[in-house]
């Protein structure tokens, strides 16, 4: 398998309010779950994106984490 190594993105400077067309998101529990087999293949350790809190790749993940406030457009 080849190894993953996570990127730092620096943070952006927080808004004190929302832009014009956008609405405030207020900070909770978030479960991230990203499920499915692509072309071929099963779930093999190896395959597919490793996140942080995983020991290796793979193609099922599931991880609760707390997600801080932030504003989003209403519209696409």
């Amino acid at each position: 398998m080849l190894a993953q190594q996570i990127v730092d993105i620096p943070h952006t400077r927080a808004a004190s309010a929302a832009l014009s067309g956008m609405v405030a998101i207020p900070a909770g529990e978030f479960e991230f779950r990203v499920e499915g087999i692509e072309i071929e293949g099963s779930n093999e350790i190896g395959v597919d994106v490793q996140y942080p809190w995983e020991n290796s790749a793979r193609r099922f993940h599931r991880h609760t984490m707390q997600i801080a406030p932030f504003y989003m457009d209403r519209y696409p």
